[in-house]
């Protein structure tokens, strides 16, 4: 899957030039595989997200073009950090910060397991602040996350919260318009109950 981008991505970096190096895929998705990469140039973790876009509705190419634009406008510890992106023929690819401790949604499962632990309630509370600071973070940037789920929401070992996956997201110019504020987009059994109801929202409905 990320041949197209051989020369940026390469799972050998020995035959000549190339940004990163592949490490093994993360993820699957609808339109493609997300990778565990190491940048030549620092070493440090990224994941790269490759996807087929000519298997994408034209409401999924404007997806991933918003999620571009709202990472790259985003600047913030408790946000997933932008770090590039290239396009080539019908392929797209986005590469991110790596949270190196999965999401909530791993780790509650995890932790039902065996000798683990559930989050205890001071560590729940943490978690809520630093996702409380991420909202507010992109709300006043004029931004909707509109998919806000615990697999969106990304952990590292030095216990930081980053919102991510930004597929759903979407920057307007000075208040939200009635046509952002009514799309029904996210994930169904998160979706705020404005959507549901066909009512039109705003940043309320992140939270």
């Amino acid at each position: 899957m990320a041949e197209p981008f051989s020369t940026i991505l390469c799972t050998d970096g020995s035959g000549g030039w190339c940004k990163y190096l592949n490490k093994g895929i993360v993820g699957l998705g609808s339109y493609g595989e997300g990778y565990v990469a190491e940048s030549v140039e620092d070493g440090s973790l990224c994941v790269a997200k490759v996807m087929d876009s000519s298997k994408m509705s034209q409401r999924d190419k404007r997806c991933s073009q918003s999620e571009i634009k709202c990472l790259t406008n985003c600047n913030h510890p408790n946000i997933i950090r932008y770090i590039d992106d290239h396009e080539k023929n019908d392929w797209l690819l986005i590469v991110m910060e790596f949270a190196d401790s999965g999401n909530p949604h791993e780790q509650i499962k995890l932790r039902g397991t065996g000798d683990a632990h559930y989050f205890q309630e001071h560590e729940s509370l943490f978690l809520f602040l630093e996702l409380c600071i991420a909202f507010d973070y992109i709300h006043s940037h004029k931004m909707l996350h509109r998919d806000i789920k615990s697999a969106n929401v990304l952990l590292t070992s030095t216990g930081l919260v980053k919102l991510g996956d930004f597929g759903f997201s979407h920057q307007y110019e000075d208040t939200v318009s009635r046509v952002v504020a009514s799309t029904f987009c996210g994930t169904p059994y998160y979706l705020a109950p404005e959507l549901w109801n066909n009512q039109s929202y705003n940043e309320d409905a992140d939270v």
